[in-house]
Parts: structure tokens; sequence; C-alpha cells
């Protein structure tokens, strides 16, 4: 079984190939390809693959060339938030898309993208106490210019905690350490104490190294969230100082992403929709070995 993954700026894309190279074997091989350096119909002619991640982007003259020499001897994944050319020559076997808009998709099986721990990045974080903090936040896909009301949350914590600040999106304080990479990003979670997530995806991956989190907006029924810095300084207080309270709560957001929750779980629905049980199977048995 060859599975073709194009290397693009896509999140999901770049997920499920880590989790696909955890169970790669002989009778499982995973190609991740430039579509820069290389034509679609060059590494179709190379490898033959028979299973290919696809964007929206790809369905092109290229792509339709591909569908009409190779129309059975393979399946394709789409990836696409924009409605479907009127005219496939070959339809997809699901699409991954968002919840907001898989009516655009009405005809076709979808799965909508969701925050989800994404394991195959961070499984192996230690802690670091040059990276220590009693309070982490992220900037990563934040935009300070829309919201002005972060910047004076990120002044509250600042003035009230030892806080230490990463991510792409940069901000002129003296606790920002600036971009890091996903395993510096996984060390520096690791090493704080509580987490104060405001892109809402960061909590996902806090409850999974067991480092409790906060959330600027409500994702979950067990993740807190705040409204205000009077809740926020109560939830983060309690967190701190109540070593009971701290412990229960990091095992009912553990529980709550390794139910289902983790890019493992997610790749697995995608495989189990598109009948590749054994493929579905392995990516489960995987993160249960890790999470047992």
């Amino acid at each position: 079984m060859k599975i073709l993954i194009p290397n693009l700026n896509i999140p999901c894309f770049n997920d499920i190939a880590q989790c696909l190279e955890s169970i790669k074997s002989q009778n499982i091989e995973i190609i991740f390809w430039n579509p820069h350096f290389k034509s679609m119909i060059d590494v179709f002619d190379e490898i033959h693959p028979d299973i290919i991640f696809v964007d929206r982007s790809q369905l092109d003259a290229s792509f339709a060339f591909i569908c009409q020499e190779f129309y059975n001897d393979f399946k394709y994944i789409l990836h696409s938030t924009t409605e479907l050319p009127k005219q496939l020559i070959k339809l997809p076997e699901i699409i991954i898309t968002y919840h907001e808009i898989k009516h655009l998709f009405k005809d076709h099986e979808t799965i909508a993208m969701k925050p989800v721990a994404r394991v195959a990045q961070i499984h192996n974080a230690q802690y670091d106490n040059k990276m220590h903090s009693e309070i982490l936040i992220n900037t990563t896909g934040v935009n300070f210019e829309q919201d002005k009301t972060i910047i004076q949350l990120l002044l509250f914590l600042i003035a009230n905690y030892k806080t230490k600040i990463i991510g792409n999106s940069q901000i002129r304080l003296h606790n920002y350490l600036g971009k890091v990479d996903i395993f510096e990003r996984a060390n520096f979670i690791k090493s704080a104490k509580i987490v104060i997530d405001i892109n809402g995806s960061d909590c996902f991956d806090s409850a999974y190294l067991k480092t409790p989190s906060l959330s600027l907006g409500k994702l979950n029924n067990t993740i807190l969230h705040f409204a205000d810095t009077k809740t926020l300084k109560s939830n983060i207080d309690t967190i701190l100082n109540k070593k009971l309270a701290r412990t229960r709560y990091v095992d009912e957001c553990y529980k709550e992403i390794c139910n289902g929750k983790t890019s493992y779980h997610f790749a697995s629905q995608i495989f189990d929709k598109i009948n590749e049980n054994d493929i579905s199977q392995k990516l489960l048995a995987y993160i249960k070995g890790l999470i047992s």
C-alpha cells in the first residue's frame, strides 16, 4: 500500500503524514511529495500510489489526466474549503473540510476538521528547567490588531505571574521569546505549570502532556474557560495552590483527549470511512499503546 501526501502548508495533511509514519511497514509505504519540484504526472508514473491526498488547488488539468489514465488504480482523499468543480472525472472517497461548510459537499462523504492533540509531534516532550514558567502563552494564529483585549490579558498575566510567551505572532513584550519549532513548543508546554490558550488549539496538546490549561473560549465541557480576569485569576490560583484540584483537573482533561480527540483518532476515522480498515486499526492500536 503506497500512500502519497503532498508537502503543502496544510496542517491536517502534516498531522496525518506523521501519524502514518508511526505505522509504516513493508505493507504501508508513506511518500511525502513536494509538488513544487515534481509534477503529479511524474510522481504517478514513478510511484503508482494506491492512495493520494489532494488539495482543492490541485484539481487541475494534470489531475484530470491522471484520473483518465489511472482511474481504477487509486483512491484520493480531498482537502477542500470551497465547492468542487462541476465536472470531475473521478470523485474523492472523502472530503476533509470544516463543519461550518459541510453543506457545500452534501452529495459527498465528508469529515470535519477539528482541534485535536497532535500526538505525533508532542509525545516525546520533556521538562526543561530553562523553559519553566508559571504561565505559558502561544501567540500563533492570533491577530493582535483585530483583538486589542488579548494584549490587556497578556499584560495582566505578566503583572501577576511568571509568564513566558512564544509563537509566530510577534508582540513587543519583554516576555515574548519568539518563534519556536514543534518540538520546542512541546517542551515549553511540558515545562509550564499552566497554559493559557488564546488560539483555540493549545488546550488539546496541553491536556495530552498533562499540563493544565485554561481557554479564552469554550472548547468543551471539560476544559475550563474564562471571560474575564477575575475568573481567570481564580482558576489559575486554584490550579497553582491546590494540588488535589490540579491533579483531578489534569486527569479529567487527559481522559477527555484520549477518548477520540487525538490526531491518530482523526486519521483512523478517515481510513475507516474509505474502507481501509487495516490502516485504521493500526492507527488506533498505536495510539492505544501510547496512552495505556
